[in-house]
């Protein structure tokens, strides 16, 4: 056996802790704020750590830190030096103890203590299918960080939002004895004279953080009496918030307002901040409102982000005014934060979010006084490893908000935000904290360090003084080297077997040999063992009923599957699958109409009524016999004459028939008969089946005067009884028409059916009590001529 000893320089390698297929959501990181550096940077003073464990991947992030001026002008709160703000590296824990962490490698950045550092744990996935992922809030020490490492794919399932969790926003205080026209840029804490500011990356002294001087990127408050609070800023800066109140036509004075939180320019790619505050409101009736809390941060680095309609946000926080009754200055909005994204692709349209928000409303329902309203907030910044087509990103800034009349009294809305392509990995330790040794040897063998045996892969730590006096580590690890493999695969047939090293197999298996080596590893070599399949083949044969069928030897009549094997010399037999099926017999159908008396023989049997009868064809050329269906159904009723009717003298009735040779009262053949005198029509034809047929029509005279009738009274009061006027005649009339008048004269019904009455009413208004004319006009069949009949009816209610 050959054992191999290699010193090497250890190189990140975030593989530790993986997670395979996990379900998350909510709240997945932990932060501990670190309260100082031991030796050389790589031991961590910490304020806790539970929740953290050695393996795990953290971050260690500075959240603030940035030197801004102080003086008493309009330069208040400029950054005079961000220094060590947004640095950030990914490391892992090596060990841990009593308010100890030791990372496995070197801090390479540089940290101020004073600058509120954190260390967070990144849990680490294979594929891992998140659903609503936030962060705990920043609270000034720790907090306000998303971060998460996927190896595969991050599938999102719902919406990863770490709106509002940034820099607070200035909060309010309310007096009741409020100063006026009040100019400087920073106060002590005293709402008389104006409100907090909006917190940011730098810290601002307490005797200097009321006043609308902006705290770096921190939004200023507003000033007595009532102006409105600024916007916070990160990559766009925060808009100014209102002027102080006045009433019409009075004006405000200038350089009341809170100043907007600066665009932090200087942090490039490899820095990540909070967004700014916004400054609160100044506020004397209980009616101001603080300022909106900045955006916090993402990191995402995974191979894949598969996004479903979901989004990354990051978003600025708004600052809500509801009512009419908002006679305070309103705080400036939130600006958005940081998201960092490091993927190979991303598998469809994905949205991110970085947008300011939205300044408060001081909207007052005494419309001539014009207060403060809030500015609006700055966007954040996107920060990505390459271009990504399907990649939308909003970070614009927030709208200011609006006072009376819709002004905005000198409130401003901020600056959109940037995006930054940034091609570098994220920062990561890369100097070795511990000496390492690799050892590898091959398995069964073994190696003796400080006196111990190992036979297995693994780490060993010792521990050694450096030459500048800070302890670090010798580590070893053990490693099996690569075992040379052969893979070999024998196939035999069915019913036969295999010999290897003298044993006989006769099934699918594997079967695992070693092949001893002086110089290097044993050789392992895994004989994959198959059965050969049968060769197979298939074929149908169709059969028809009654015949049957020869296959090697044996008759079949009906269907079946049969099973033979056709004998190999040199491969393996194979096995033939016959399947006998029935054919499918030819079919018929037809109909045949049996006249009245007649009848039709099928099989020997006679059939004088409608039925259905199969019987069956047999077969002239070979074949199957054809099964034939017999429709027999009778014949149908002659009904083409309409029902009977009259005709008056002089008049002429047609009379139509669908069969071409019909004969009227013997007369024809002809297909329609002139009828102009009473009396009984025959007509007689035969149907497409030479089926005969026979209808009849009576023809009636007309009506005549003497078999009209017509009341002289009825009431129309829906009693059921007499509510109708209508005529009456004994025989139907050809022809009439009734025509009701008033007595001026105005024809108020007309009616030229016998079943169409008058009912009293006309253009639906009820007639009143009354005597009304009538007339009817009919053809007499007696005169030959037109003849008219009047009269009078009285209607009684």
């Amino acid at each position: 056996m050959k054992l191999r000893l290699l010193a090497i320089a250890l190189t990140m390698a975030f593989s530790a802790n993986l997670i395979a297929q996990t379900p998350i959501s909510g709240i997945i990181n932990r932060y501990t704020p670190v309260l100082g550096f031991e030796c050389d940077t790589s031991v961590l003073l910490v304020g806790g750590t539970n929740g953290f464990a050695p393996g795990d991947l953290v971050l260690l992030i500075q959240m603030k830190g940035t030197t801004v001026n102080l003086d008493q002008n309009s330069s208040f709160g400029n950054i005079l030096s961000t220094g060590t703000t947004g640095n950030f590296e990914l490391n892992r824990i090596e060990s841990m103890g009593t308010g100890k962490i030791a990372l496995r490698y070197h801090v390479t950045r540089s940290y101020d203590i004073i600058g509120s550092v954190q260390l967070v744990r990144v849990p680490e996935y294979i594929d891992v299918t998140a659903s609503n992922l936030d962060c705990q809030a920043w609270n000034g020490s720790t907090g306000g960080v998303l971060i998460l490492d996927v190896s595969g794919t991050l599938n999102m399932q719902g919406n990863l939002d770490v709106s509002r969790r940034g820099f607070i926003g200035g909060q309010i205080m309310d007096t009741n004895n409020a100063g006026t026209h009040e100019t400087k840029y920073f106060y002590p804490v005293n709402p008389d004279l104006a409100a907090a500011k909006g917190n940011g990356i730098a810290t601002i002294p307490a005797d200097h953080s009321f006043g609308r001087g902006k705290a770096a990127n921190g939004g200023g408050g507003g000033n007595a009496h009532n102006a409105g609070g600024a916007g916070g800023g990160n990559a766009g800066e925060g808009g100014n918030g209102g002027l102080e109140y006045f009433n019409t036509p009075n004006q405000p004075t200038q350089n009341t307002n809170g100043i907007g939180g600066l665009k932090v320019f200087e942090l490039d790619g490899l820095k990540a901040i909070l967004g700014g505050g916004g400054g609160a409101g100044h506020s004397n009736d209980d009616s101001g409102v603080s300022g909106g809390n900045g955006g916090g941060i993402i990191i995402i680095r995974a191979n894949a982000i598969q996004p479903n309609n979901f989004k990354l946000a990051a978003n600025g926080g708004n600052v809500l005014s509801p009512g009419t009754n908002r006679n305070d200055g309103q705080g400036g909005a939130g600006a958005g934060g940081t998201i960092i994204l490091q993927a190979s692709l991303i598998l469809d349209n994905l949205k991110a979010e970085l947008k300011g928000g939205v300044g408060g409303d001081c909207l007052f329902y005494v419309n001539s006084q014009i207060i403060g309203p809030g500015g609006g907030g700055g966007g954040g910044k996107m920060v990505n490893n390459q271009m990504f087509p399907n990649l939308f990103v909003d970070n614009a800034g927030g709208l200011n908000g609006k006072a009376n009349q819709n002004l905005s009294n000198g409130a401003q809305p901020g600056q959109n935000g940037t995006i930054v392509i940034n091609t570098l990995p994220l920062p990561t330790g890369t100097n070795t904290h511990a000496t390492e040794i690799d050892i590898s040897f091959c398995p069964g063998d073994s190696v003796t360090i400080g006196g111990t045996v190992y036979s297995t892969p693994g780490t060993v730590l010792s521990s050694f003084v450096t030459s500048s006096g800070c302890d670090s580590l010798l580590r070893y690890n053990l490693a099996f080297n690569a075992q040379p493999t052969r893979a070999e695969i024998i196939t035999f047939c069915q019913g036969s077997s295999v010999t290897l090293n003298g044993v006989s197999y006769a099934q699918a298996q594997e079967v695992i040999d070693t092949i001893t080596s002086a110089t290097a590893c044993d050789t392992i070599v895994v004989y994959t063992l198959k059965v050969s399949e049968y060769a197979t083949a298939q074929q149908k044969i169709k059969l028809c009923p009654g015949s049957s069928i020869n296959l090697h030897g044996l008759t079949y009549d009906k269907p079946g599957i049969v099973i033979d094997t056709i004998l190999a010399l040199l491969a393996c037999d194979t096995l033939l699958t016959t399947t006998i099926e029935w054919a499918d017999l030819p079919t018929l159908v037809r109909e045949v109409v049996l006249c009245k008396g007649r009848s039709i023989t099928l099989g020997g049997i006679s059939y004088s009524q409608p039925v259905i009868v199969q019987d069956t064809v047999p077969a002239i050329n070979g074949g199957c016999d054809t099964l034939r269906t017999n429709i027999l159904r009778g014949d149908e009723p002659l009904s083409f004459l309409p029902a009977d009717t009259v005709i008056c003298a002089g008049d002429r009735i047609t009379l139509f028939s669908p069969y071409p040779n019909t004969y009227w009262n013997g007369a024809g053949p002809a297909s329609s008969f002139d009828v102009v005198a009473p009396g009984l029509v025959i007509a007689s034809a035969a149907n497409p089946e030479s089926c005969p047929r026979l209808d009849s029509i009576v023809i009636k005279t007309c009506c005549s005067d003497h078999n009209v009738y017509m009341p002289n009274v009825f009431s129309p009061n829906d009693d059921g009884q007499n509510d109708e006027f209508c005529l009456y005649a004994t025989e139907q009339c050809a022809q009439f028409v009734l025509r009701v008048f008033d007595r001026w004269g105005a024809l108020l019904f007309e009616s030229r059916q016998a079943d169409v009455c008058w009912d009293g009413t006309y253009r639906g208004r009820l007639m009143p009590t009354g005597v009304y004319v009538w007339i009817v006009a009919f053809h007499s069949d007696r005169t030959f001529s037109r003849e008219i009949l009047k009269g009078s009816v009285t209607l009684i209610r």
